[in-house]
């Protein structure tokens, strides 16, 4: 988990207070919200292996393979094991992003060429590249000829097809649109072992499964320090 986005929720939820209703053997509703507001408010209901998370921060429906509770082991699942066992979530498991696309787009590049580059050269090819590939210049014939690529023609294939990754990101908001996308580029149609690795790079774990960890950490950790009373229906 990041440890930034991990500190900002913090933050919001510091005011929360965490409350917990008994309906029968079998379910438990953990309340997590400031007084007086529903703003970042959420609600968990346990009932027997399945887990059902509503409120102002999205929804999702989880069977899990142990019996949740409020005070179950959160501090030792993570957000993807939490994830594998969700059968339906707002907007889906995996998000699209385009920030995490390129960077994972950069270090396996400059994996690639690491024998030919050194970190610095690749870092100053990579940024010339990423430039290019921000132009309105969307044609290979339009931009062959620029300096970046005349003076690294050795590796011309790399840096080519680099580029017309990049600008593809660049205009598109969705994996699939990304994949159609370069699927119909003429100027990438000889890159089909890009496919071993590139499908995924912009692929990212919806980030509401982070915050409901952190609010089902949180809660269950104020309702041990202050040895609240489990509230009867």
């Amino acid at each position: 988990m990041n440890k930034d986005f991990e500190m900002m929720w913090k933050k919001i939820f510091e005011n929360h207070v965490a409350t917990v209703q008994e309906i029968d053997k079998d379910t438990q509703i953990l309340s997590w919200k400031e007084d007086g507001t529903i703003v970042y408010s959420l609600e968990f209901i346990f009932r027997e292996n399945k887990v059902y998370v509503g409120g102002d921060l999205g929804y999702g429906t989880f069977f899990t393979t142990w019996i949740p509770r409020w005070n179950s082991d959160w501090e030792h699942i993570n957000p993807s094991y939490f994830a594998e066992k969700c059968v339906c979530i707002k907007n889906e498991r995996y998000v699209w992003d385009e920030e995490q696309a390129l960077s994972n787009l950069k270090k396996e590049y400059e994996s690639s060429l690491s024998d030919k580059y050194s970190e610095s050269e690749f870092e100053g090819i990579f940024n010339q590249v990423e430039e290019l590939a921000d132009s309105w210049n969307d044609d290979w014939v339009l931009v062959e000829d620029e300096d970046v690529f005349i003076e690294n023609e050795n590796n011309i294939e790399y840096l080519k097809q680099m580029w017309c990754v990049i600008k593809t990101l660049r205009c598109t908001s969705t994996q699939e649109e990304y994949v159609y996308t370069l699927q119909n580029d003429h100027d990438f149609s000889d890159f089909n072992d890009f496919w071993e690795w590139g499908y995924n790079v912009g692929r990212k774990l919806n980030g509401y499964f982070s915050i409901w960890i952190i609010a089902l950490r949180m809660a269950k950790q104020q309702l041990l320090n202050n040895h609240m009373k489990i509230e009867d229906m």
